[in-house]
């Protein structure tokens, strides 16, 4: 009968004990832990709704790694290490300049170039413009010299847009 006893008593106490058992180890661990909790450098990101690249999404690359991707009209909150000194925004092979970031909580809106973005499509039209100087059969030479030199003009400002100023393509700027 004693044994019986001692029987129902120990497993109806067993999972009691054992729940203490966790709470102090783990509350133990837990003060462990929180000693040693290295605090992170928050940096918001805000990317406010734009007609032009809306269907893509950034990427956000903080000290050379990517991060996240950050949609059209999206804000987010990123947690980084505190040796973390740079945020960059790209987009294909295209992108934005790096900005270093200081100690504490950093708030960063990154938009489209507004030139690259809203009026540069329009430039296709241009091409047609140019391309009339070759097709026209006329008689004034000067005006098919000046088309050839548009276009190479041209040529050169669109392969310099998707070469040399890649990196501009977005914009990046430190928000109060």
């Amino acid at each position: 009968m004693l044994l019986l006893f001692l029987n129902w008593l120990f497993t109806k106490y067993l999972w009691y004990l054992f729940g203490l058992f966790q709470v102090l180890v783990l509350k133990r661990i837990c003060r462990f832990e929180f000693d040693t909790y290295i605090f992170m450098k928050q940096v918001t990101i805000k990317r406010p709704i734009e007609s032009f690249n809306k269907n893509c999404s950034y990427a956000i690359i903080i000290s050379g790694n990517k991060i996240a991707e950050i949609n059209n009209g999206e804000t987010k909150v990123i947690e980084v290490n505190d040796d973390s000194d740079e945020v960059q925004a790209k987009i294909y092979w295209c992108g934005s300049n790096k900005m270093s970031m200081d100690q504490g909580q950093n708030s960063v809106e990154i938009t489209g170039n507004k030139f690259f973005n809203k009026w540069l499509p329009f430039s296709g039209s241009l091409l047609i413009i140019l391309g009339l100087a070759f097709t026209i059969n006329h008689e004034i030479a000067w005006l098919k010299t000046l088309g050839i030199v548009l276009m190479i003009l041209y040529l050169f400002f669109l392969i310099g847009t998707l070469t040399i100023w890649k990196n501009q393509w977005l914009s990046i700027k430190k928000l109060a």
